[in-house]
């Protein structure tokens, strides 16, 4: 799986070639400080309201600022005291990629995920969101 991911993010890093764009590596990694912070509203505002938000591996698909922003809060409720670390960032014309790593808990009940997210925007907003991680 980890040779997987690895190639899922190269294809994306390909189609998202490090050229000029409306939304800067600042503003993916402040998107991202959002989802470590449970702040729904700085999440929420980096999307156009025609958002797609797919995460792969749980085949679960959200469209529109309604249903992503159902999704969004129920990842927050779900993972309530999570961290989420960028490690990198990558942004093109019209599409931005991120790794990144999610963990939780302490102790024995300590956990953590690797994963990546291939965003696509227009005008500066965040359009598409597709997620891809595995445990």
């Amino acid at each position: 799986m980890k040779y997987r991911m690895s190639f899922i993010l190269i294809a994306a890093l390909m189609a998202v070639s490090s050229t000029t764009s409306a939304l800067e590596e600042s503003a993916v990694r402040d998107y991202f400080t959002g989802w470590d912070t449970g702040d729904i509203v700085k999440v929420m505002s980096y999307f156009s309201a025609d958002i797609v938000y797919e995460d792969v591996p749980k085949a679960e698909i959200a469209k529109g600022t309604a249903e992503v922003k159902a999704f969004v809060g129920k990842f927050f409720t779900d993972f309530a005291g999570a961290r989420l670390a960028v490690n990198s960032v990558t942004v093109g014309q019209s599409g931005a990629a991120a790794e990144w790593t999610i963990s939780g808990g302490s102790g024995e009940e300590a956990w953590s995920l690797r994963g990546a997210s291939v965003m696509e925007h227009t005008d500066g907003k965040i359009s598409r969101v597709t997620d891809y991680w595995d445990k």
